[in-house]
């Protein structure tokens, strides 16, 4: 598996980009930080940036007391390694899906949507609010699209890469929370990749003979996140 887990970045194995860079890349979030994995790393080394990734599946980067995947722990520790490596740059993403799924810790009860999201929006706020204060720019990167059917390869090796499209309008059925929130802070600063998975009115499964998502369906394959390392050279050279 690769480095990525609340101690892995530590241990000199796991420094990815250009080890030894003027300047430092912290990646943090869940699944969907991870899958951003290759085309950060290859931006960093273009750039010349040191780049390393505190990462765990299922974990969301919100101030949340449910701890169903053992997360607390790893945030706490996370929190504590960036502050420590002092980065120059904080990528943070999570999926949005869970936004809508919340529930009470000790009944398992579901808060509903509604409810549900503004407690992952609070949460969320108060993640972004911490890492602002470690002293680099924190940036969130929008979620990716979602389809809304089988859209990976089991659909391309059946159907026509048109029948395995998302029309637009429907690839954010979870709303754009992470957006909301970036958006009340002039201080964290947002790089929305939308355009690179979407045109005007689709989100196709393949892109320029590219397959966009893995079997899973909703992680996005490793060519496609290299396809994403000339956006993030764009982002890191945009920053002083």
């Amino acid at each position: 598996p690769r480095c990525g887990s609340a101690d892995d970045a530590d241990n000199g194995i796991c420094v990815f980009g250009k080890p030894g860079g003027t300047k430092r890349i912290a990646l943090y979030g869940d699944s969907h930080a991870d899958q951003l994995f290759d085309g950060m790393d290859a931006a960093a080394s273009m750039a010349g940036w040191e780049f390393r990734q505190w990462v765990r599946g299922g974990c969301t980067p919100i101030d949340f007391e449910n701890d169903d995947a053992g997360c607390t722990q790893f945030h706490s520790t996370v929190y504590d390694r960036i502050a420590a490596y002092r980065p120059d740059l904080i990528v943070v993403t999570s999926a949005n899906a869970g936004s809508v799924h919340l529930h009470e810790a000790n009944t398992g009860r579901p808060f509903g949507r509604e409810r549900s999201q503004a407690i992952w929006k609070a949460g969320f706020g108060r993640v972004l609010d911490r890492l602002r204060g470690m002293g680099g720019q924190v940036v969130v990167v929008r979620d990716t699209p979602t389809p809304i059917k089988s859209m990976g390869s089991i659909c391309l090796e059946t159907r026509e890469p048109t029948d395995c499209a998302t029309p637009r309008s429907d690839a954010f059925p979870d709303g754009t929370p992470d957006i909301d929130v970036a958006f009340t802070s002039p201080a964290i600063g947002l790089l929305d990749l939308s355009d690179e998975f979407c045109d005007g009115k689709s989100c196709p499964a393949m892109k320029d003979g590219l397959i966009v998502y893995r079997i899973d369906d909703h992680h996005i394959t490793a060519t496609m996140s290299l396809r994403l390392a000339p956006r993030f050279v764009g982002l890191l050279k945009s920053l002083p």
